[in-house]
C-alpha cells in the first residue's frame, strides 16, 4: 500500500515539474521574442486591475458572457497611435466541466469604419467594444502566435 501511494507521489511530481519546466521555457522564448521587438513588453503575470486601461473583462465578456476564472501573462505592442494586446484568460466553455486557457487578441486605434466593418461582419472571429477590436484564440501565447497574428493582414 506505502509504494502505490510513493508511486502516485512521483507521478504527480514529475507531471508538476514537467509543467514547470514547460513554462519556464515558454516565459524565455516569448522574452527573447519581446527582446528583439520595439515598444513591446511582457506583463508577467497579468494582472486586470492594474491595467484599467485596457477594458480586459469587458472584453473577455463578449465571447463568454462572464468574467474570466484567471489571468495569465499578457503581451502589448504599442505601433503609433494604436496597440495590440495578447492576453491569456482561463474559463470553463458553456457545456465542459474542467477550464480551458484561451488568448485575447484586442487592438485599439482603428479608425470608425475599420471598426464598423468588423462589427458588421456575420462571423463571431471579430468582435468590437468601443475602439476595441478583439478575437479569442484557444491556447496560450506562443512566439509563433505572436507571428502569426503579427504577419497577418489587420481587419478591414
Amino acid at each position: 500500500m506505502l509504494s502505490k501511494t510513493f508511486i502516485i507521489i512521483l507521478v504527480i511530481i514529475a507531471v508538476l515539474a514537467i509543467g514547470m519546466i514547460l513554462e519556464s521555457r515558454r516565459e524565455r522564448s516569448l522574452r527573447a521574442w519581446i527582446g528583439k521587438k520595439v515598444n513591446t513588453r511582457l506583463h508577467w503575470p497579468f494582472k486586470a486591475a492594474e491595467h484599467a486601461f485596457i477594458p480586459a473583462i469587458e472584453l473577455t465578456q463578449l465571447f463568454i458572457q462572464r468574467p474570466p476564472i484567471g489571468w495569465a501573462s499578457a503581451v502589448q505592442i504599442t505601433e503609433g497611435a494604436g496597440e495590440m494586446w495578447f492576453i491569456e484568460f482561463r474559463t470553463t466553455p458553456l457545456g465542459k466541466e474542467s477550464s480551458d486557457w484561451f488568448t485575447l487578441i484586442a487592438r485599439r486605434g482603428m479608425s470608425v469604419e475599420a471598426s464598423e466593418n468588423i462589427a458588421g461582419r456575420a462571423s463571431e472571429e471579430w468582435k468590437v467594444h468601443g475602439p476595441w477590436s478583439c478575437q479569442r484564440t484557444e491556447g496560450l501565447i506562443t512566439v509563433s502566435l505572436l507571428e502569426e497574428t503579427l504577419s497577418a493582414p489587420k481587419p478591414p
